[in-house]
């Protein structure tokens, strides 16, 4: 018969196993690699004065500090964090699982749209706590966000998941009173963190304001080849238990890109879009090509080059002009983001993955979507070794290198997978962070075949003879599982989905008239705020009338969602805008008329704003339905 332990254990198992299915790999991760911590501290597991299972901490110097009340952590909970429960929903930044005591007392007294994202430095404690104590009300909200790390570049990446200028979250920062005494350092990192939280945030609202247009417009126009084209979700698992080859552009790619040739037929070679000419310089014909950059320029990496031999693998917001030169076959698919919610109903579903900010961990993602076993990279430096950027045959002719070597690079150290010292900039950094964040917790093996560069957590480093010697086999082409899956594929007949098109802008139409009336609402509000002689109670009527349309707004939740890269800057405008005035009980009456009249100024934008995106998306679909129409008529 199992015990207490085992079976407290057994409960909270099941919870994490179904929500959260890669965090005993994180944990043992944790568990396994060396940490100052681990010499620091040791630590105590016990029953409280009441029965409440505790544990106590003890650093090197001898002092000990209980984790929780000794006799009620319940109330102890209520009386710590009853400050941070108040405020509106967003996002509350945990120093310290310890047993959960806290974190129960968050979620059942904060809104079900708060996330609470717990930095645990402690991973035998968090590991204890599932033997101890029954934390599965905890886990099954599916709001706690766990990681083990303290590295401020880490937690950047961890906070800002999932965050938009469009969606900027509250956040609130509390730690465990024993961590404020035993790990000031550590408190410190996060703080850094959630200030680069910011500031990453701030760099990509200014990107969204250059890049939005350009990446609706081509999502739009690239409707047409994810109707026709199966997607990535199709291939789910195509190629499991079979080694997938994902190769970039790194200098260390001269080093060993011939033995791609020993590859090529019998394992699956992906390339990202700027690796492609390098290879082919070589002979070397990628089985799939990976390309995802929104601008015109991105059309330079493949321009002259015929890529009908590969299956192309476009992003939903690449240049449209990518697929649209492809002369070969491709398959679809989104990042994690509202694209998915409105082409879904129209076209079925096409496969969504998250973003990492580059080609390259796109190419990643997509491997082990198909089931990589192992994952074998290739050529990913993220870095520049020997000062160079790219490998010989780079699309830009070695440009990027010669700017690198002539100081017009920003650059920082990092240590290569040989432990020497290596440079790389802001990017390459980033996307490192973003490898170092995903692949430990991925149940894929991962192998860096790059012979260089830079290394990369829970990789395990070979050379590309040895990779190839030991997982690559004779057996079914990888061509003849593309196109098996591919010709199985049956797209919407070119009617159907021009009515459902209709269908969908009829939902548009709709958006557009509570828009247009919630103008006409801010204007009149605007105006009554102007008139020092209007009547409260008519105020106070014209904003109700208004609240409502808001409401009847934020119901289109799909919709609104599609169209936030042309309204990021509104929100974020109506997001950072100072109304202290009007909480303020000192603020004068001129104070507070002038943060109403701000607002309602802000408001009417935005529904004038919302108004002609959605006409800008009329134009672009019409062009889409022509090309449906089209194919229509010819057969």
């Amino acid at each position: 018969m199992a015990s207490a332990s085992n079976t407290i254990f057994l409960k909270n198992r099941a919870v994490l196993d179904a929500l959260y299915p890669n965090m005993f790999k994180a944990l043992d991760a944790a568990l396994n690699t060396p940490s100052a911590s681990a010499d620091l501290f040791t630590f105590d597991f016990f029953d409280g004065k009441k029965g409440f299972p505790s544990f106590s901490v003890t650093d090197n110097t001898g002092r000990t500090m209980h984790g929780h009340s000794l006799f009620d952590p319940i109330k102890e909970s209520e009386k710590n964090f009853a400050d941070i429960v108040e405020g509106r929903p967003g996002r509350i930044v945990v120093f310290g699982f310890g047993f959960g005591y806290h974190l129960k007392y968050l979620v059942e007294n904060t809104p079900d749209d708060t996330r609470i994202i717990v930095v645990e430095p402690f991973p035998a404690v968090f590991r204890e706590a599932l033997n101890r104590v029954d934390l599965t009300s905890v886990f099954e909200t599916g709001r706690i966000v766990l990681t083990f790390s303290t590295d401020a570049s880490d937690l950047t990446f961890t906070f800002g998941q999932g965050v938009t200028p469009v969606n900027v979250p509250s956040m609130r920062f509390c730690a465990m009173h024993y961590l404020h005494h035993f790990m000031p350092e550590a408190i410190r990192s996060i703080r850094d963190a959630l200030e680069g939280f910011k500031n990453n945030l701030l760099y990509n609202l200014y990107t969204t304001r250059y890049a939005g247009e350009m990446m609706f417009r081509n999502m739009i126009r690239n409707f047409y080849f994810a109707a026709r084209s199966p997607g990535l979700i199709h291939y789910l698992d195509a190629f499991a238990g079979q080694p997938v080859f994902v190769v970039a552009p790194g200098p260390s790619l001269d080093r060993n890109k011939l033995q791609l040739k020993r590859v090529k037929g019998r394992a699956l070679i992906v390339a990202v879009d700027t690796a492609t000419r390098i290879l082919l310089k070589d002979g070397i014909e990628p089985d799939a090509i990976v390309s995802i950059d929104y601008q015109e320029s991105n059309h330079k990496k493949l321009a002259g080059v015929d890529t009908s031999f590969a299956y192309m693998f476009p992003s939903i917001e690449v240049y449209h002009e990518i697929p649209g030169s492809h002369t070969g076959r491709i398959v679809s698919y989104y990042h994690q983001s509202p694209i998915g919610g409105l082409y879904d109903p129209i076209i079925g579903p096409r496969g969504a993955i998250p973003s990492g900010g580059s080609v390259l961990t796109d190419a990643i993602s997509i491997a082990l979507n198909l089931g990589a076993a192992p994952l074998v990279l290739m050529g990913v430096d993220l870095g520049f070794p020997g000062e160079r950027w790219y490998a010989d045959g780079s699309f830009e002719g070695g440009e990027f290198t010669r700017d690198l070597r002539e100081g017009r690079v920003e650059k920082l150290q990092i240590p290569d997978v040989f432990g020497n010292p290596m440079t790389t900039y802001r990017s390459f950094h980033a996307f490192l962070q973003y490898l170092n964040n995903n692949l430990p917790v991925t149940r894929n093996r991962v192998i860096d075949a790059t012979e260089g560069g830079a290394a990369i957590r829970s990789a395990t480093p070979m050379f590309a003879s040895d990779a190839i010697d030991q997982f690559v086999k004779d057996g079914p082409s990888p061509r003849e599982t593309l196109d098996r899956i591919y010709d199985a594929f049956e797209p919407l007949p070119a009617e159907e989905i021009t009515k459902q098109i209709d269908v969908m802008i009829e939902e548009f139409k709709d958006l557009q008239k509570l828009c247009g009336q919630g103008h006409k609402q801010a204007r009149k509000a605007i105006s009554q705020v102007k008139k020092a002689e209007s009547k409260p109670q008519v105020f106070v009527k014209t904003l109700k009338s208004l609240q409502q349309t808001r409401s009847e707004i934020r119901e289109k939740k799909c919709q609104l969602d599609f169209l936030t890269l042309l309204l990021d800057q509104c929100i974020a405008g109506i997001f950072y805008q100072d109304s202290d005035a009007l909480e303020d009980p000192d603020a004068s009456k001129q104070e507070k008329k002038q943060a109403y009249r701000k607002i309602l100024e802000l408001d009417r934008d935005m529904f004038d704003r919302i108004n002609k995106v959605v006409d800008d998306m009329f134009t672009h679909f019409e062009k889409v339905k022509e090309r449906f129409l089209e194919e229509e008529a010819r057969t």
